[in-house]
């Protein structure tokens, strides 16, 4: 039996030859941070981020697309990230609607006032709340959204958005232009967080086009748009619109964007009851630009993929190495050790298997999969490679080991009565072992490349986030360089960083390598 102290040396003597390669040592630095980023999703983002890749409901609250937030140190044009907007004031509507009479009415006196305020209040109590916002805009790419999110809604309500544009000179005057209820919706009671998207909706962009584009649009660029249907909220988006100056060409973007102060106005009242506390109420701005690795075409965060797809990559890549290394350590050693019919038997069987092409047999397994059960896992694809994987390094064992059984250890060992399985695993497995570790190491690369391909032709799991996925599906959109770039450079680190490894400890491991 091996003492703790034993290993403790030689662990140190292994660690003081790695040291000498730089090469090894970049390899295990960058497969420590590889690991740091496996392992860090499970802290930092909702596990749904993971099972439900495809249809997590807070994707749809990111821009689609986006370049990472980063652009804009090196773009002259400022793309707009994302924002969340609180309301900075909340009044009930019995407030608002006695300021207004009041105002209306140029009423002065404080005793009026007073009492004024005291009827409403004792008529409109409970009916309904006002939100206040405010928008700083200072970018030249508007986001194409503008969402409305409301939660704790306990009752039947009316909700109204009014605009109030920052201002600007038309015609000579210095005005803003205000949209007085733009936006008028029904939303029935519910425990759920309601989320309203507002980049399709009609009803604004009617407005926008009546108070706007009919005022301000060159007439003969309005008139073609009505002609030929352009002014529907599925080919022009309001929420654009809201962010140009008005004159000539602003239905197409050309009089450039309008900045400073915007103003939103949403008022809340109760349709059949009352409302005792106001709902929570927020505006989130998706923007144009979105994180540090930006978004694809669903609005999923490429980030939360990358770094997924890291700890699938890591799993795959170590599950079938270790295991294939293993199958392939053990079947050689006993073909060579047991020699004769046995091991003619055990190589026929190599031979068929190692003749079977990996990869084109993979994809018709994973087409039959898909057509038949409707989907594939990783699981399937880790399983399939092992089956076959292990072939070739099975080959090159035996041939070492049958050197290793003529030597005068192994003689003496059945000279003194041991048997043949304390042989195989006493005394040829330890000698194979230093080949073992590199081969552990070189063999990862080529299951994440594996997978990658797989999934990069349709063919792996649909359900998670894995790097040849990404490429699969960003092969479409390859303008968008971030959403490509991303997994291509992971798997070429990823790959470098066991080829790193792999050849640090060949070297190190195989005497016929070493550099005195």
């Amino acid at each position: 039996m091996v003492e703790w102290p034993e290993i403790k040396k030689k662990a140190l003597e292994f660690w003081s030859e790695y040291k000498r390669f730089k090469i090894g040592l970049v390899g295990l630095g960058l497969l420590v941070v590889l690991v740091i980023i496996a392992i860090l999703p499970s802290f930092i983002f909702d596990p749904e981020t993971y099972t439900d890749w495809n249809d997590y409901p807070e994707w749809d609250l990111n821009p689609k697309l986006a370049p990472p937030e980063w652009i804009n140190y090196f773009s002259t044009e400022k793309y707009t990230p994302p924002t969340r907007i609180d309301p900075y004031e909340i009044k009930e509507l019995w407030e608002d609607y006695a300021e207004a009479f009041i105002k209306t009415n140029n009423i002065t006196d404080p005793q009026m006032i007073d009492t004024i305020k005291k009827e409403f209040q004792k008529s409109f109590k409970d009916r309904g709340y006002i939100y206040y916002f405010r928008y700083e805009y200072k970018w030249d790419i508007p986001s194409t959204d503008l969402i409305i999110i409301l939660e704790n809604v306990t009752t039947d309500i009316r909700l109204t958005l009014s605009i109030i544009r920052p201002e600007e000179v038309i015609d000579g005057i210095k005005t803003s232009i205000v949209l007085d209820e733009a936006l008028t919706l029904n939303i029935p009671k519910t425990t759920e967080r309601i989320v309203i998207h507002l980049r399709y909706n009609e009803e604004l962009l009617d407005t926008i086009e009546k108070e706007i584009l009919a005022k301000y649009e060159d007439p003969q660029i309005y008139h073609d748009a009505l002609e030929k249907n352009i002014l529907t909220a599925k080919i022009t988006n309001p929420i654009k619109l809201l962010f140009y100056k008005v004159g000539p060409g602003m239905l197409y973007g050309r009089t450039g964007p309008l900045h400073g102060l915007y103003k939103y106005i949403i008022s809340i009242e109760a349709a059949n009851a009352t409302l005792k506390e106001p709902p929570k109420l927020y505006l989130r701005v998706p923007g144009s630009c979105y994180g540090l690795l930006g978004t694809d075409i669903r609005g999923r965060d490429i980030l939360v993929g990358i770094m997924w797809g890291t700890r699938t990559a890591l799993l795959i890549g170590i599950v079938y190495s270790v295991t294939v290394v293993a199958i392939g350590l053990i079947y050689g050693v006993v073909s060579a050790y047991m020699g004769g019919i046995v091991d003619e038997i055990m190589q026929r069987i190599n031979e068929v298997l190692y003749a079977i092409p990996l990869l084109p047999f993979l994809i018709l397994f994973s087409y039959t999969l898909r057509e038949v059960y409707g989907t594939i896992s990783v699981w399937h694809i880790i399983g399939i490679l092992i089956i076959f994987a292990w072939t070739g390094l099975a080959i090159v064992v035996r041939s070492m080991a049958l050197q290793i059984k003529e030597q005068p250890f192994v003689e003496a060992a059945r000279a003194v009565g041991a048997s043949g399985t304390r042989i195989v695993f006493k005394h040829i497995l330890p000698q194979l072992m230093p080949y073992a570790f590199a081969s552990m190491a070189l063999a990862v690369p080529g299951a994440i490349l594996i997978e990658a391909s797989l999934s990069f032709l349709g063919l792996g799991d649909p359900n998670i986030p894995t790097w040849g996925k990404m490429i699969y599906e960003a092969q479409n959109s390859l303008s968008s360089w971030w959403w490509v770039l991303s997994p291509g450079l992971m798997i070429a680190i990823t790959g470098m960083t066991f080829v790193f490894i792999g050849n640090a400890l060949d070297t190190i491991l195989n005497p016929k390598l070493r550099r005195l």
